[in-house]
């Protein structure tokens, strides 16, 4: 298999975001330029890595 890391991330930087405006208080995943920026950072480049 392969493991689908883009798919991850995208996933759960939602899901901190998601729970911070719930009123969780929740360390940065990426720093906020990137959230505000994502195709500056590697936030949506594919990720997917091959494995054994």
């Amino acid at each position: 298999g392969y493991k689908r890391t883009t798919e991850l991330t995208a996933r759960i930087s939602d899901y901190r975001e998601r729970m911070v405006a719930r009123g969780h208080a929740a360390h940065p995943l990426v720093p906020k330029y990137c959230l505000q920026h994502p195709h500056h950072c590697d936030l949506h480049r594919n990720q997917t890595a091959w494995g054994k």
